[in-house]
């Protein structure tokens, strides 16, 4: 799908699953050139000519863009798992959306009646490595050594929040299924089979640990990232031919306290 102008952005979120920010000479280009026709007939992404003409009211979705100052030509924007109206440029979707699930976990064990959540360890698994950072031998955490993936993931590391303490109580199961439906949750096992361990059970459960995907949800629209039929003559970033060649995911360890 593809547009000029503002006036008929996609309210389908699913229909710009993926956003193409394209010059104007390749926009138009793209019309007749038949190395560029199939990512305009593409269901999933939304090929956006910049600059943005504005006409009429500007969507919310579109004005966060333009406010973040993403949309540059060239530039490949993945929708977020958790809130379709958020995207993020594709090199740096991975980080951000597996802290975005982070966040969200924690949210779900606060609503859950947690009295403390700590994370145990955190990886990253390319197509090449897997790398490991242990955050049980000290407070401050564990560090690792030098390569771009061990940078990767201890920049993720110090972004994250390592621990988070709370009063404690009993579990609000209605708000909690309210959250998981809001930012699509639900469909992680780990997380609706968390919440079902503390509905009124005689036997209560008291601690939980798990070892959760940060990534699985995005992975999904980077797939459409990846798969676009993007024109030879586009210059994309080189972030984005990273995600493309290497798929970042992000596991953590999490030990629940109740």
């Amino acid at each position: 799908m593809t547009d000029t102008n503002t006036s008929t952005f996609p309210s389908d979120p699913t229909a710009r699953k993926v956003i193409l920010v394209l010059s104007q000479y390749d926009f138009e280009k793209c019309e007749y050139d038949p190395d560029g026709s199939e990512i305009l007939t593409d269901d999933e992404v939304f090929v956006l000519a910049y600059p943005v003409r504005v006409e009429g009211e500007v969507p919310e979705v579109l004005r966060n863009i333009l406010q973040q100052n993403v949309a540059r030509p060239g530039e490949i924007l993945v929708q977020s798992p958790f809130d379709p109206n958020v995207y993020m440029p594709a090199g740096l979707a991975p980080e951000r959306f597996a802290l975005d699930k982070h966040l969200n976990v924690s949210m779900l064990c606060q609503l859950l009646g947690a009295r403390s959540l700590r994370v145990e360890q955190i990886d990253l698994r390319t197509s090449n490595r897997k790398t490991t950072v242990s955050l049980k031998a000290s407070k401050s955490g564990g560090s690792v050594g030098a390569s771009v993936e061990n940078e990767q993931l201890e920049a993720f590391r110090n972004k994250m929040n390592f621990s988070m303490t709370c009063a404690g109580g009993p579990p609000d199961i209605a708000k909690a299924e309210q959250m998981l439906e809001k930012t699509g949750l639900w469909s992680d096992p780990q997380l609706k089979a968390l919440l079902d361990m503390r509905r009124d059970r005689p036997n209560a459960l008291i601690s939980y640990k798990l070892t959760l995907s940060l990534s699985s949800d995005i992975q999904s629209n980077l797939n459409i990232a990846a798969r676009a039929k993007i024109p030879n003559f586009v210059n994309v970033s080189a972030e984005y031919k990273q995600v493309v060649k290497n798929r970042y995911e992000y596991t953590v360890t999490l030990d629940v306290a109740f």
